[in-house]
């Protein structure tokens, strides 16, 4: 039986374990499962559930957060997104592994802001995450460019053991931001887009096809050398 609170310093996001607590249960041979985070005085995340290591998949959790900071979800989407912000409100049912966690439910996002780095754009957002045990899902996605232009996103990105992530996603927008790259970030083509329109984006997050119906819109600049 173990009972640990201490503080915790996560992607230079402070949080306090308020209660951490694994105890062996003989009758069913299983180890119990509550742990519990607060931070600055408010109940974020609450774990409960139990771990069998007789069965092959041995988590059976459900977390239930309660504006819970984005940023913990960061490592999990490193490739696709970066400075990930905001705060999740939802359930979800977490089996598996611990190398490989299968997660479930849905979340209600609210003041989400995070960089897609592979157009380098800064987007604020509001919505609902769902996951399943190979799918990130975005429902009633409403998003903000910096300059506040809008835009929605609706679709899904696939993954394995959030590795070999497939993006499957439709957004349509006004004059907002699709593109802030130099050459450093791709050679191919890079500079500066905004449009009206609709977009797909479809394929693996290191060979991606962009595909848009769409005007381009004032202070757009986009450069790809012929050399």
């Amino acid at each position: 039986h173990t009972q640990k609170r201490c503080d915790l310093l996560v992607n230079n996001l402070f949080i306090r374990t308020l209660n951490r607590n694994t105890e062996w249960s003989p009758d069913s041979r299983q180890f119990d499962i509550d742990f519990t985070i607060n931070r600055l005085n408010v109940k974020t995340v609450d774990l409960k559930g139990y771990y069998d290591p007789t069965d092959n998949e041995p988590l059976h959790v459900k977390a239930d957060l309660t504006s819970a900071n984005l940023k913990m979800m960061e490592p999990m989407l490193r490739g696709l997104f970066s400075n990930v912000g905001g705060t999740a409100t939802g359930s979800f049912a977490i089996t598996g592994s611990f190398g490989n966690p299968k997660i479930e439910g849905e979340s209600q996002i609210r003041q989400g802001k995070l960089i897609i780095d592979y157009l380098n754009t800064v987007y604020s957002f509001n919505g609902v995450l769902g996951m399943t045990p190979n799918q990130i899902r975005f429902k009633n996605f409403e998003m903000s460019d910096v300059l506040n232009n809008k835009g929605t996103l609706e679709g899904y990105i696939s993954h394995r053991g959030f590795n070999n992530f497939m993006l499957n996603l439709e957004g349509t927008f006004s004059n907002l931001q699709l593109l802030n790259t130099t050459a450093k970030d791709n050679s191919l083509f890079y500079g500066q887009g905004y449009a009206t329109g609709n977009m797909n984006i479809v394929g693996p997050s290191d060979n991606l096809k962009i595909s848009a119906t769409a005007r381009t819109e004032k202070n757009t600049r986009i450069y790809i050398p012929i050399d």
